[in-house]
């Protein structure tokens, strides 16, 4: 038993150590599973990892787990940048499929095409499909279902579920929630 456990560390290390042993940033393809943060510039299958990769072009098609995420780094860190919110217009990584956040994912720079969960914050660029947060989230432009509970988004056609709900600019967004801001007017429980 010892041995097999011994065997799956020294797996892990070996290509946890060659995801960030590439010399060309962007150039490499990863199928079925491959450790995070990593050069590669596209995961096929499994993307797992303590945080996702923020300083490379990335496009996982798959799963992509974060173990820890970022979202504990505004509790040690309230002036960060990572919680800037705004939508952003370069988007440069992209989930194809299911993400998954322990503690959340906080890139502005980031489209999801599928379902986002994190447990605590999430912060990303575009959203086409699901997000869903415990807490918090912001995503720049929605098309799909938010749900948390505090909603903000910048652009938005979908529905957003949460105790508090903010549109900057809708286009037949419906939300539900016990107080519901978008550019026309503030209702509770339902506006749209």
């Amino acid at each position: 038993m010892y041995a097999l456990k011994l065997s799956f560390f020294l797996l892990f290390l070996g290509l946890n150590v060659n995801s960030f042993a590439q010399s060309k940033p962007g150039k490499a393809k990863r199928n079925i599973i491959w450790l995070m943060p990593s050069k590669a510039r596209e995961i096929n299958g499994v993307a797992l990892g303590p945080v996702m990769t923020y300083r490379y072009p990335q496009r996982v098609n798959g799963l992509s787990a974060e173990l820890i995420g970022t979202g504990f780094f505004p509790l040690l860190m309230p002036k960060s940048t990572m919680m800037e919110k705004h939508a952003n217009d370069t988007i440069y990584q992209h989930i194809n499929g299911l993400g998954f956040s322990g503690t959340g994912t906080l890139n502005n720079a980031l489209q999801v095409n599928g379902m986002l969960v994190n447990i605590f914050i999430g912060i990303s660029g575009k959203c086409h499909g699901l997000q869903v947060s415990s807490m918090y989230h912001f995503i720049g432009d929605l098309r799909g279902v938010a749900i948390s509970f505090f909603n903000e988004v910048d652009t938005a056609k979908g529905l957003q579920i949460g105790f508090i709900n903010k549109i900057n600019n809708s286009a037949g967004t419906l939300q539900i929630g016990l107080w519901n801001i978008n550019h026309k007017r503030q209702l509770p429980l339902i506006n749209w």
